[in-house]
């Protein structure tokens, strides 16, 4: 037995009520930010509830209180989840979190993350403490129109099972104009129920609900050389014309204007498909893009014109069959100097690289180098 559902975040205002057994609200981030449609999202419902805090590994106190006193009228009710994806994951910080939340409340929280976190950091202390995991994993990211539960694209290494599976964030459904992350859970109703009662705890995954697992020696074919073609735009100015993939030598090594903020990105591959977004300084993350076009301001750049952007993330995706490459990429800020850590757009093959952001928050981004391929050239 599975259950069907969507999770949800601000940005999806006005949202109806949906086909799906289930729907997760995000309700806080860090220690001030309430979703401020979560009313409205949680009115137009189906009757399983989830909620979870955005982490910011900032005070876990401070955060976990701010998380529970939003959804306090839920608790017993609802599944209480940590989304953790922080640019450096911290085991210790993300169980104090869980911990605290459930002598707190006698409700057992579940984890979302990665599979690339899940597999590249030891979590058996979250696992031998009875969290339920939920994992997001993409194939890619073409249109899925209704739900559509699939196998997980590798394994587990610290979990034996997930309790939930985030299998695509372009999910369609009639009634909403827009994609969404659809998500199966691995359990009826009760199951359900269990992980959100108090003194609950979560329940074993029946094995005819576990997703098998797909050997990567499926992709036969050798890797494809990719050009990537990216810019930014100089706020206040304009944009500052295209680089192919980078060099250290000259000023057409990187995109930006050193010592200036910009607003938006633009972003093309000569092979295969890349998704990107942006943060401004003071809000949130906003939507993925997969264009390029200076005109298209729904989905051909990432930004908001005059909105200073502190940090990027993007994901290559490579063609079916054909041996991984990804996306390595990094930046420098406008207030201090040098390059900024190197990410990767799947860290679960890179040692030191994990599924993250290039950028500091609150710091204006000022230059940026992306490379496609299978290893980190930088």
């Amino acid at each position: 037995m599975v259950l069907n559902g969507i999770d949800i975040a601000n940005y999806q205002t006005g949202i109806p009520n949906m086909p799906g057994d289930f729907r997760i609200v995000k309700a806080t981030e860090s220690t001030s930010y309430t979703n401020p449609a979560m009313a409205d999202q949680i009115a137009n419902a189906p009757s399983l509830l989830g909620f979870y805090q955005f982490a910011s590994n900032g005070n876990v106190q401070a955060e976990a209180d701010h998380f529970l006193a939003t959804v306090k009228p839920y608790i017993g009710k609802a599944m209480l989840v940590l989304d953790y994806e922080p640019a450096r994951p911290s085991i210790t910080w993300a169980k104090a979190w869980l911990d605290y939340v459930y002598q707190k409340t006698g409700v057992r929280p579940v984890i979302y993350m990665s599979l690339a976190v899940e597999n590249a950091y030891d979590w058996s202390s979250v696992v031998n403490a009875g969290y339920g995991v939920w994992i997001a994993q993409y194939n890619n990211y073409n249109t899925v129109s209704g739900y559509q539960p699939r196998d997980l694209y590798g394994t587990l290494k610290r979990w034996p099972s997930m309790a939930m599976f985030q299998y695509t964030s372009s999910g369609r459904l009639s009634g909403w104009g827009a994609s969404l992350d659809f998500d199966v859970f691995y359990g009826d109703k009760l199951a359900w129920a269990k992980y959100a009662a108090i003194s609950g705890k979560p329940v074993a995954t029946a094995k005819a609900s576990t997703p098998t697992v797909v050997n990567h020696t499926t992709r036969t074919k050798a890797a494809v050389a990719v050009n990537v073609t990216y810019e930014l735009h100089q706020q206040g100015y304009g944009w500052l014309g295209a680089v192919t993939n980078f060099n250290n030598s000259n000023s057409s090594g990187f995109a930006g204007n050193p010592n200036h903020k910009h607003d938006a990105l633009c972003i093309k591959v000569s092979h295969g498909t890349i998704k990107y977004r942006v943060r401004v300084i003071g809000g949130q993350w906003l939507p993925w893009v997969t264009g390029y076009s200076h005109t298209d301001a729904v989905n051909g750049y990432a930004g908001t014109l005059g909105k200073t952007i502190d940090a990027v993330e993007m994901i290559y995706i490579t063609p079916a069959g054909e041996a991984y490459s990804q996306a390595y990429y990094r930046s420098q800020t406008t207030t201090q100097a040098g390059w900024l850590r190197t990410v990767c757009d799947d860290g679960r093959s890179v040692a030191g690289l994990t599924d993250s952001y290039a950028g500091n928050f609150g710091q204006p981004l000022d230059r940026l180098q992306i490379s496609i391929g299978t290893g980190n050239p930088f």
